[in-house]
C-alpha cells in the first residue's frame, strides 16, 4: 500500500516530535554550566540574580561573602562564587548583597572552565582576541593601574558587556609601551610581548 506525500510527512514530523519530547530538558539553573553569552548569562547568572539566588543553584558553601578590589585602593561588597578554585568567580553587587543584582563578574584563575560563546577566556592570545573581535583594538599602555585595559573594541564583534585586562609573558618591557598612552593589537612593537588575557571583566546589557 502506497502512503501518500503529504500523510508520509506529517508521520514523520509526528515521529521526529515524540523524539524531541522524550529528550530531558536543559536546566537553566545547572551550576555545572560555565558558558557566558556575554551581556546575558554567566552560566546560569543573570541581571536578576540575587544572592539568595546563587546560594541556591551553587549551594551556599560555594558562594563566599567577601569584599573585593575595585580599583585605586577600593574595595566594594562582593561575593566569591566556587573560591580557590581554577573557577573562581568574582561578584560585585550594584547595592547590598542581601538586596543588591550583579553590577559585574570578574575572572582571574589560569585553567578554569569559563568561557564566552566565541571562545573568549583566561589566558587567551592578543592575537586570539583580535582574530575574534574581528579587527584591532585599542588598549592601555602596560605598568600602572590601568595597564593592559581594552579601551575599545573600535566597531569589532564585543562591546562594553566584555572587559578586558591583557598582561604580558615578560618582564622585559619597552619604554614606548608602558605608561598612560592607547596601543592597538596590530601594533608591530606589541607583538613581542606575549600579551593574553590576564583579566574579564563581564556587565550584563542594560
Amino acid at each position: 500500500m502506497r502512503i501518500a506525500p503529504l500523510l508520509y510527512f506529517l508521520l514523520l514530523l509526528s515521529a521526529c516530535q515524540q523524539e524531541k519530547a522524550k529528550q530531558p530538558a536543559q536546566d537553566v539553573n545547572d551550576p555545572k554550566d560555565f558558558s557566558i553569552n556575554l551581556g546575558k548569562k554567566v552560566g546560569p547568572i543573570t541581571s536578576n540574580s540575587t544572592l539568595t539566588d546563587l546560594q541556591a543553584i551553587y549551594g551556599s558553601e560555594n558562594v563566599v561573602l567577601r569584599n573585593i578590589y575595585t580599583g585605586e585602593g577600593q574595595e566594594q561588597e562582593g561575593a566569591i562564587l566556587f573560591p580557590e578554585t581554577n573557577n573562581e568567580l568574582e561578584i560585585g553587587w550594584d547595592v547590598p548583597a542581601n538586596t543588591g543584582r550583579p553590577a559585574f563578574l570578574r575572572l582571574s584563575r589560569i585553567g578554569g572552565n569559563w568561557a564566552t560563546s566565541e571562545g573568549v577566556k583566561i589566558h587567551t592570545t592578543i592575537d586570539e582576541l583580535q582574530k575574534l573581535n574581528g579587527k584591532p583594538f585599542s588598549f592601555y599602555g602596560l605598568g600602572w593601574d590601568y595597564g593592559g585595559q581594552v579601551t575599545n573594541w573600535n566597531g569589532g564583534k564585543f562591546n562594553t558587556t566584555l572587559g578586558v585586562i591583557l598582561g604580558p609573558s615578560t618582564d622585559t618591557l619597552p619604554k614606548e609601551v608602558l605608561g598612560d598612552i592607547i596601543l592597538s593589537s596590530d601594533d608591530p612593537k606589541v607583538k613581542p610581548l606575549g600579551l593574553r588575557i590576564d583579566v574579564i571583566v563581564l556587565t550584563f546589557e542594560k
